[in-house]
């Protein structure tokens, strides 16, 4: 079986909004949706990770009219993400061989690319997508100066979702926690213990919601 652990803990900040922006509306319909509906087609559970005080007004205002094949459970989350993501896989039975995490506030899920990094990630154990680096890369200090630019070969910005073996996955949370490290996604805790995660090529508009730009460039999309 696959589980899909969608993450949406966070307060949103830089929205400057009261609403956390995982709760506000995209065409309408709340962020999060628009991700649990695109991977509830591919998954056997859903478990949707929230702050613990956001989890009463998610259940009775976000989720009551949205249809779906299979169930949406509620799990509290932590004070970070790494934290919130090991509340999720906490929760997985063994028969949960797989598991796709997924940020909440990525509404645009490539469907086809998810496919293939499920598939690849049957054969490794470990695969995520992302995109090539099109930009030109700088190393700038504090002081706001350039010291120099960085060769993108091979360069490549992670996205989410990410798929691995669910018990290689909380191997990798386990041993961070007890090593007090805090690593900026789940590919690179894996990554630390020399397990090798695979690539796939994801999308342009799989973009992130983290400001108000980023949410109309989402309504354009």
């Amino acid at each position: 079986m696959i589980a899909a652990i969608v993450v949406a803990a966070g307060k949103g900040v830089r929205m400057g909004l009261a609403l956390p922006k995982q709760f506000l509306p995209l065409k309408g319909i709340p962020l999060v949706c628009h991700s649990i509906r695109s991977l509830s087609f591919l998954v056997d559970r859903l478990i949707l990770v929230l702050a613990e005080h956001d989890i009463p007004y998610c259940r009775d205002h976000v989720l009551v009219d949205l249809e779906l094949p299979l169930p949406v459970e509620l799990v509290a989350g932590g004070a970070q993400r790494q934290e919130s993501v090991f509340c999720g896989l906490s929760v997985l039975r063994p028969e949960d061989r797989w598991v796709v995490i997924h940020d909440g506030v990525r509404p645009f899920v490539p469907i086809k690319a998810l496919q293939q990094c499920i598939q690849v990630a049957r054969k490794t154990g470990a695969c995520i997508v992302g995109m090539p680096a099109i930009d030109t890369l700088k190393r700038v200090n504090d002081l706001g100066l350039i010291q120099g630019t960085l060769d993108r070969e091979g360069i490549w910005q992670a996205q989410t979702p990410q798929v691995f073996r669910t018990e290689l996955v909380m191997q990798a949370h386990r041993k961070a926690r007890a090593e007090g490290y805090s690593g900026t996604d789940d590919a690179s805790l894996v990554e630390r213990m020399g397990h090798p995660v695979s690539m796939v090529q994801g999308s342009r508009y799989n973009i992130k919601i983290t400001t108000p730009e980023d949410l109309r460039v989402a309504e354009s999309i």
